[in-house]
C-alpha cells in the first residue's frame, strides 16, 4: 500500500524463475505462437505476474506507451 513506512520484498533470481514458470497456472501453456499485450507501466508486480511468464514462454511481449482504450483497442 501507500501508507505508512515503505515496505520491500527481498527477490532472488530464484523467485523470479518460479514467477516465471508458475504463469501456466494462470494462463495456461505459453508458448512462442502466444502474445500479450502489457497496457499498464510494468510495475514490479506487472513484470512478475506478466511479463516474465511470457518472457519464458518465448511469447511475443507488446507494450503501450500510455493506455487510452481506443489505442488498445488498435493494439
Amino acid at each position: 500500500g501507500s501508507t505508512g513506512r515503505p515496505k520491500g520484498v527481498m527477490h532472488t533470481q530464484a523467485t523470479l524463475v518460479a514467477s516465471a514458470l508458475a504463469g501456466s497456472a494462470v494462463y495456461g501453456r505459453i508458448a512462442a505462437r502466444d502474445a500479450v499485450l502489457v497496457a499498464m507501466s510494468p510495475s514490479f508486480a506487472a513484470w512478475t505476474n506478466i511479463v516474465l511468464p511470457f518472457l519464458a514462454g518465448h511469447a511475443k511481449i507488446a507494450f503501450l506507451r500510455r493506455f487510452t482504450p481506443d489505442g488498445f483497442l488498435a493494439a
